[in-house]
């Protein structure tokens, strides 16, 4: 379940047995999570997991939020964690429109919005490591998070050099400095870690991961993904089933 509203005026209880809780906030409150209380602050986002009692207190009644409620497997042990309550700062707004794209697609496309809300999951994990300082202009974390956000629409590194006002030169400079290949290289590189990524951590279909990226035609996308990562999409995808494969075992094993 998906969707975005406004958070009723006094307090609201929920208790979801077997589904996570993602929110993201544009208004002042709190939530107490079984008891323990966490602030809420305009661009705040939890993740809280199943079987909580969760009660939501607004300061101020009308106060807009998008959430989603979502299953998952067993963390393995590379799972990464995120707390429970965090400030997201200058990647709100691009995780609030991913959040937004999963709403959309749920519907209509459910893989998609499968793909896009595992994205989102991994880049709010990931928030709060970036070092703003590593890089060598302020142009460079702005940049880097419009790429993210944009990456399923296939565009040409022109509209980045007319969204920022930036020359073509002055964009590989940049990232020759800071990254160590030119903006091109980056791109088609996170396109293909993405992707990589939903193949080896996911079942999303092959198809749905290939139009996230812009891919509608599979050779395309099967091509790029053996140039970038060595291995057709199938064959990455068919090491993540063999691993699972002879997992399985070990949990009848300890089953028993």
């Amino acid at each position: 379940m998906a969707g975005s509203g406004t958070q009723p005026a006094g307090q609201s209880e929920y208790y979801l047995p077997d589904r996570w809780c993602l929110h993201l906030y544009t208004y002042h409150g709190t939530l107490t999570v079984d008891g323990a209380e966490f602030p809420i602050r305009p661009g705040a986002c939890s993740l809280v997991p199943p079987a909580v009692r969760l009660v939501y207190d607004p300061f101020e009644p009308g106060g807009s939020h998008g959430f989603v409620h979502f299953q998952v497997p067993p963390p393995g042990e590379d799972a990464l964690g995120v707390p429970r309550m965090q400030q997201l700062a200058g990647e709100f707004g691009s995780c609030f429109r991913t959040l937004q794209s999963v709403i959309r697609f749920r519907a209509t496309d459910p893989a998609r919005a499968n793909v896009r809300l595992h994205d989102l999951l991994y880049t709010i994990a990931e928030c709060g490591t970036a070092d703003d300082d590593a890089y060598s202009h302020p142009v460079m974390r702005p940049l880097l998070e419009w790429i993210e956000l944009h990456l399923a629409e296939r565009f040409q590194v022109a509209r980045i050099c007319r969204e920022f006002s930036l020359s073509h030169n002055y964009l590989n400079r940049l990232f020759r400095a800071d990254l160590g290949c030119t903006i091109g290289a980056y791109i088609q590189q996170r396109r293909a870690e993405r992707a990589i990524r939903l193949l080896t951590d996911t079942t999303i279909p092959i198809k749905a991961i290939a139009a996230d990226l812009g891919y509608l035609d599979l050779a395309q996308f099967s091509t790029f993904i053996k140039r970038q990562g060595g291995q057709a999409p199938r064959r990455i995808r068919g090491a993540l089933m063999e691993k699972r494969t002879c997992q399985q075992p070990e949990a009848d094993a300890a089953n028993e």
